[in-house]
């Protein structure tokens, strides 16, 4: 007489469920970026100087690249 083995389980994948998560990094750039025109625009339009301007939006366009760089979490 055959006896009938139990039939295999198929793994079930755990989906995560995406839950929003507050960026505060993301809220953080934006503001740096306001700061940064707002500065660029005082440096701008108060002393006329277009070099210092730039200086200011491309420091801290850099800091902002620098910090969103190192906030990515690694891949899976």
């Amino acid at each position: 007489m055959q006896t009938l083995l139990p039939l295999k389980t198929q793994a079930k994948s755990k989906a995560k469920a995406a839950t929003p998560v507050f960026d505060a990094l993301g809220i953080w750039s934006l503001s740096m970026g306001f700061s940064a025109v707002a500065m660029a625009a005082i440096a701008y339009f108060t002393a006329g100087d277009k070099t210092g301007a730039a200086f200011v939006l491309v420091g801290a366009a850099l800091v902002v690249a620098l910090m969103l760089r190192a906030s990515v979490p690694p891949a899976d």
